[in-house]
């Protein structure tokens, strides 16, 4: 894991979605996040502790649930997808770990000084292996990448892959309007909602989606997807 110092930072962007704002100050504990996300062969000693195949948290994959065990074997070290967001908080509580907040996964993304992706604010055509997102020169073309795969990409707090490869699941539920709402200080999200919020972009999203203040609300906490992973947290 990574260690992110408590402190302030700015959350959020005027230049984004409407979602995304309005940018404002958020101070935080201090926490750890992993490093990179989560590995099919780490999901496989959980998945193994949790029942295997009779147990509920099997991911789903292209060719359905039952091949998954073959997928974690041939790509051990590639991102675990197909999981819900109920599959990711059981596997890092099963670690001994959490889901990290919205405010956490972004401060560990983008640190204390505002960029736009974790290594900067330039995401150009002479960048393309920063990160393996939709249409990028990353050599992993439609298809996740192995994790930390991309060093250059890396978030100013040693966290690697926030940007592509992967959507990580939030523990907060989503709101439009969370940013008028939520404390300035460590805050979690509404009580309440109907979808969880997504982080990072993926393999199968443009650039722009990889941005540090980009939020994802489209799926539903229950929903498998191809391109959708995670990584724990912990307090410290």
């Amino acid at each position: 894991m990574v260690f992110v110092p408590a402190g302030p930072f700015l959350m959020g962007s005027a230049e984004g979605e409407k979602d995304e704002a309005p940018p404002h100050t958020v101070s935080l504990d201090a926490f750890a996040v992993d490093r990179t996300e989560v590995t099919n062969a780490a999901y496989a000693l959980f998945w193994k502790a949790d029942g295997g195949p009779e147990g509920p948290h099997t991911p789903g994959s292209f060719e359905g649930a039952a091949r998954w065990p073959d997928v974690a074997r041939e790509r051990p070290d590639h991102p675990v997808v197909g999981v819900t967001w109920f599959d990711a908080a059981a596997y890092c509580r099963w670690a001994g770990k959490r889901l990290p907040t919205e405010a956490e996964w972004e401060k560990a993304a983008r640190g204390t000084d505002g960029r736009v992706w974790p290594w900067g604010d330039a995401f150009g055509e002479t960048d393309p292996a920063r990160a393996n997102v939709y249409n990028g020169d990353d050599g992993y073309p439609q298809s996740t990448a192995p994790v930390g795969g991309l060093p250059s990409g890396v978030s100013p707090y040693g966290a690697l892959d926030m940007a592509g490869n992967v959507w990580e699941w939030v523990t907060d539920w989503y709101g439009s309007d969370t940013y008028i709402r939520s404390p300035r200080k460590n805050p979690k999200g509404p009580d309440r909602g109907g979808v969880r919020t997504l982080r990072g972009g993926s393999w199968a999203a443009t650039r722009v989606y990889a941005r540090t203040t980009y939020r994802n609300s489209s799926f539903l906490p229950t929903e498998r997807l191809r391109d959708v992973g995670f990584r724990c947290a912990a307090d410290r």
